[in-house]
């Protein structure tokens, strides 16, 4: 009897050395499957990222082509010829060359540098800064606007029927296509410390109303001698003032006062103020980076931004003075009365029109303060 307990205690032992064995055996196989399986998600993580960066950049890249297409056809199908027969016989087709320039000068060189600083954004991992997601918003907004205004011509446009309806359909998918992409990137951007739509909301009306009160430049300076006179904040916080309040003029004035500061007349100058808040949304960004110590010089990222919108200004300003020099029939210095004839709304508000030029102006001066 002795003998059989002890070699039934013997094979029980035996028993658990080879269950322990085995067990251990298969954690150190779950273990080494773990770790392998660790390395796979790391190596994923980055081939995963870059895939979404290409993604996202592509969408912007058509996003940016299809919003400048849409902006030209509607402006030249609006503003080829105009829809009264009596203007028409007066303006020709001279006139309408020069509102169609007009329209492109401010609104190609600006949305071109957003879209160029929002896709090296994205390359460069940064749409969760201030500015990405400032203009990200801005340009959501503007998009939205101006595929209103093409879908509902005629309660921007005082009756007039401009577009053919593909044209309509197509142009106001691309602007309102475009407005969700920024809004979509803008909400990913903050998801991390704002979960939930609700957050989302609290955090943008915040930002609306910080932005509000941060309209004037921080440790500014009357001394052109100091950095804080010289590097173009105080020009900057000036020209996201009126541009802002020109952006919304148009909005709430009647006409002729609605046609500044674009001047394109009643047909897309309340389309076209979406582009002047735009610029406000620039002006706004370029300040505030350059209170927070970002270069604006040639070889940063901010230096398109400055670029486009110091471009577009020197380009609108050229054809507003061509057109009161009076290339367009006769002005203040060529003979004939071109300007009183084509441009009557335009002078009816001088003061605004000088604001207006004087904006555009120091938009020019500060980004060569930037430079």
């Amino acid at each position: 009897t002795r003998t059989s307990n002890v070699f039934a205690a013997g094979v029980c032992q035996r028993k658990i050395t080879v269950r322990n064995k085995r067990d251990g055996d298969d954690i150190s196989c779950g273990l080494a499957a773990s770790d392998n399986d660790a390395a796979v998600a790391a190596n994923d993580d980055p081939k995963r990222n870059n895939n979404n960066i290409r993604l996202l950049s592509t969408a912007y890249t058509f996003a940016s082509i299809a919003t400048v297409a849409a902006w030209v056809k509607c402006s030249l199908t609006a503003l080829g010829s105009h829809p009264d027969p009596a203007l028409e016989a007066i303006c020709g087709m001279r006139h309408n060359l020069l509102t169609m320039g007009q329209a492109f000068c401010l609104p190609l060189p600006l949305v071109l540098s957003v879209f160029g600083y929002l896709i090296s954004a994205i390359k460069d991992n940064e749409t969760d800064s201030a500015t990405s997601r400032r203009l990200n918003l801005g340009l959501g907004v503007s998009s939205a606007w101006l595929g209103s205004a093409v879908q509902f011509t005629p309660l921007f446009s005082c009756g007039y029927t401009l577009y053919s309806d593909p044209l309509r359909y197509a142009a106001a998918a691309a602007h309102y296509l475009t407005s969700a992409l920024c809004f979509a990137t803008w909400s990913s951007s903050v998801s991390k410390t704002s979960k939930g739509v609700g957050a989302k909301f609290t955090r943008l009306i915040g930002g609306i109303t910080g932005s509000m009160w941060s309209l004037g430049p921080k440790e500014c300076s009357d001394d052109p001698e100091t950095k804080e006179g010289s590097d173009g904040r105080n020009e900057y916080a000036t020209c996201a003032l009126l541009f802002g309040v020109f952006g919304i003029m148009p909005l709430v004035a009647p006409f002729p006062l609605a046609t500044i500061p674009m001047i394109l007349g009643r047909r897309i100058s309340r389309a076209a103020s979406a582009w002047t808040f735009l610029a406000a949304i620039v002006s706004y960004s370029l300040k505030d980076a350059i209170e927070r110590g970002e270069s604006l010089r040639d070889g940063s990222s901010l230096a398109i931004l400055r670029k486009g919108l110091a471009m577009g200004s020197f380009l609108h300003l050229v054809l507003v003075a061509l057109k009161l020099i009076g290339v367009d029939g006769g002005g203040l210095l060529l003979p004939g009365d071109g300007l009183w004839k084509v441009y009557p709304m335009m002078l009816k508000e001088p003061f605004a029109g000088i604001v207006a030029i004087m904006t555009y102006c120091l938009a020019i001066i500060a980004g060569m303060k930037g430079s």
